[in-house]
């Protein structure tokens, strides 16, 4: 499960996705999604619940 903030995004193509899977979608490539955290903008609202 993704933590807030973070991303998987493939390092063959970089394609993001939300969820972590073993194959990314956009160009089948296998193991090849990373996590990586997104940083908000300073003064950058947080998402509303």
């Amino acid at each position: 499960m993704a933590r807030d903030g973070a991303v998987y995004v493939c390092q063959s193509c970089g394609a993001t996705q939300t969820k972590w899977a073993g194959q990314c979608p956009a160009c089948n490539a296998w193991n090849s999604l990373v996590e990586e955290l997104q940083t908000r903008p300073p003064g950058a609202l947080a998402p509303s619940r």
